[in-house]
């Protein structure tokens, strides 16, 4: 059995009202012994309908009981009224010499039974059916809320996107620019596991940019630091980051024979106090 088409059905807000036949109940009844989201179903549509009812609930007026004994004083063709008080009827005096009077009322005529019924079906009616748009509207907000999040969620996934597109955009035009030397570090025979970076070198511009491959994010508190080797003498490139996809661009070099990499504390160094991670020459 489906049970979300069983749910949508509307025999669940029958049920809830008493409108359902012995084996419709039964039926109903089972199912929610066996599947929990029935249960639930049953129990927020009866939460709904006490919220409904609390929502639009009116008291009688206060004059509504006089005018029901007048209308049946007219139809037995009295002519005096007996005042309500409360629950307590005041009694009837009769004339002196005759004995008590008596007070007859008359029986409910055809049409008034059919008034009675025909207006209990219809308050029914309007119940069910107030009832079923009011879980309707708020399946139907809920969906809504559920659609608003995944757009949401959509939204956030496309800016990713486009952010990583211009990221690999940039790049990529490093690589295309014939003016741009481009040149490979890695740690060399048995230090694989230290990753490798490539440099950007516009010797026209003096521009230097890194983009970072699979080098390992440095210990807390450290930072890696490029260096151009300059007449075998290290030259400070400046520091980058790891935890980016971007070519970043660090300090500009004039001239240089080789670049290499160390570990140095965050912020950089003015002359390399570490191990040399990486070198490659120009």
């Amino acid at each position: 059995m489906d049970i979300r088409a069983y749910i949508a059905s509307g025999i669940l807000e029958q049920y809830v009202l008493g409108l359902t036949t012995p084996a419709e109940t039964e039926e109903v009844e089972t199912l929610v012994r066996l599947h929990p989201e029935v249960q639930r179903e049953v129990e927020e549509i009866r939460s709904s309908l006490e919220m409904y009812a609390r929502q639009f609930a009116q008291a009688p007026p206060d004059t509504l009981q006089d005018r029901i004994w007048e209308a049946l004083s007219r139809e037995d063709g009295a002519t005096p009224s007996i005042p309500f008080s409360g629950n307590h009827v005041a009694p009837a005096f009769a004339p002196p010499g005759e004995g008590p009077a008596e007070i007859r009322v008359a029986p409910a005529s055809f049409w008034q039974t059919y008034g009675v019924a025909a207006s209990f079906i219809l308050l029914s009616v309007s119940i069910l059916v107030n009832l079923y748009l009011f879980t309707q509207l708020r399946r139907t907000e809920d969906r809504l809320a559920q659609v608003s999040t995944q757009n949401a969620q959509l939204a956030r996934q496309v800016q990713v996107n486009q952010a990583s597109y211009s990221q690999l955009a940039s790049t990529l035009q490093l690589y295309q620019d014939p003016a741009n030397a481009v040149i490979t570090l890695s740690g060399g025979e048995g230090k694989e596991d230290q990753g490798s970076m490539v440099v950007f070198w516009n010797r026209h511009r003096q521009q230097v940019y890194v983009s970072v491959r699979g080098l390992p994010a440095p210990p807390r508190g450290k930072q890696y630091q490029l260096w151009a080797i300059v007449d075998k003498k290290p030259v400070d490139a400046g520091v980058f980051s790891t935890g980016t996809r971007t070519a970043q661009r660090v300090k500009d070099i004039a001239r240089a024979q080789a670049f290499a990499v160390t570990l140095e504390d965050e912020g950089g160094s003015p002359q390399p106090t570490g191990s040399v991670l990486m070198v490659a020459e120009v």
